[in-house]
């Protein structure tokens, strides 16, 4: 929509009126966010003028404008300068194991709820590992804890799916051991909890579909990008350019985050 509309003469644009009518009726500051910026801003776009026009009002009527994108290195430079986008570039990288450790934690208890299990016995894991676990947190803690370190390159919907595909593969084995193919009722559910064969089934499935190689490298072009000479050899990337006194003018040096 907003796309169309700075194709639009001033008298027929509908979207950015409309967030300045909300913002003067509440009185409340206003957080705008365009997502893949790149497809409104690519230097050769027709709109890609407009655009800056329109990001240096909206500056101008103190407006807080977040964007973002997978491909830095396709829209105008131009953006990134102090009256539009304030020079920043944030790089928001790939999930460290801390991180993924956390969004695991979060689908967990979801699907413990959903079914009405606690979904982690830990004498059957105990028996499956040999380490001896008291609770079912700590059973749960293990599990977490080992796919956390086997998922770099997991962006945190390929760890949602992870679970997901778990919570699938359970219920199939509790089906196929009761000779019941769907209509699984709590009853059939009671004294069930996840395998390591479960969670290993459902980690190859995801890998089967999801290319955490290509995940990974992508993530390195995009940092050397918004970090050039990071690595310490020749940046490959970033807006580069020279000024007659021979100091560099890519516009994140200095303001990058």
């Amino acid at each position: 929509d907003f796309g169309q509309d700075l194709q639009m003469p001033e008298d027929k644009k509908m979207v950015l009126p409309r967030i300045q009518y909300i913002a003067e009726r509440t009185g409340k500051s206003i957080v705008l966010i365009i997502e893949d910026i790149e497809h409104l801003a690519r230097a050769n776009n027709s709109v890609s003028a407009t655009l800056l026009n329109e990001l240096a009002g909206l500056f101008k009527n103190r407006y807080c404008v977040l964007c973002t994108t997978n491909h830095p290195e396709e829209f105008n430079p131009q953006l990134l300068e102090s009256e539009r986008l304030g020079g920043r570039l944030i790089f928001c990288p790939l999930p460290n194991e801390q991180a993924r450790r956390h969004v695991l934690e979060v689908h967990t208890p979801l699907m413990s709820r959903q079914l009405g299990l606690e979904l982690f016995d830990p004498a059957a894991l105990s028996e499956e590992t040999g380490i001896r676990f008291e609770t079912g947190q700590q059973a749960r803690e293990y599990i977490l804890s080992t796919l956390a370190a086997k998922t770099p390159g997991f962006t945190p919907r390929y760890l949602q799916d992870l679970c997901n595909r778990a919570k699938t593969t359970l219920m199939g084995r509790i089906a196929a051991q009761i000779g019941k193919r769907d209509g699984l009722t709590e009853s059939d559910l009671a004294s069930m909890s996840f395998s390591l064969a479960d969670w290993k089934k459902a980690f190859e499935d995801v890998l089967a579909v999801y290319n955490t190689r290509e995940r990974l490298e992508e993530d390195e072009r995009l940092r050397k990008f918004v970090h050039p000479g990071s690595d310490g050899l020749k940046p490959a990337y970033g807006f580069n350019g020279h000024s007659t006194n021979g100091r560099s003018q890519n516009p994140f040096e200095g303001q990058v985050l």
